[in-house]
């Protein structure tokens, strides 16, 4: 009996690992700067692991701009083609 709780007690810590492994964020991509402090803020909190900064970011920068694409791919964590319409908080 006890044995089989050992057993069950380390599988439980492999599968608690695994899923720790499996949903580990990404690193970004270097740090997006322009000429906008707000945006350059935005962009840091970004790179720093904010989602929400990030969905932020990619709603208040101007369209095509570097800060749009940089908080569209959430800090340059996923490919733009995979976002699907999703929001960072959402996809992290």
């Amino acid at each position: 009996m006890i044995i089989a709780a050992v057993v069950a007690a380390v599988a439980i810590a492999a599968v608690i690992v695994a899923v720790l492994l499996v949903n580990e964020t990404p690193d970004p991509s270097p740090l997006v700067q322009g000429d906008d402090p707000a945006l350059n803020q935005m962009a840091q909190s970004c790179f720093d692991g904010e989602m929400a900064e990030c969905d932020q970011l990619y709603r208040l920068s101007p369209l095509g701009s570097e800060y749009e694409s940089y908080g569209n791919t959430c800090g340059g964590r996923i490919d733009e083609a995979d976002v699907r319409l999703r929001l960072c908080v959402d996809i992290f």
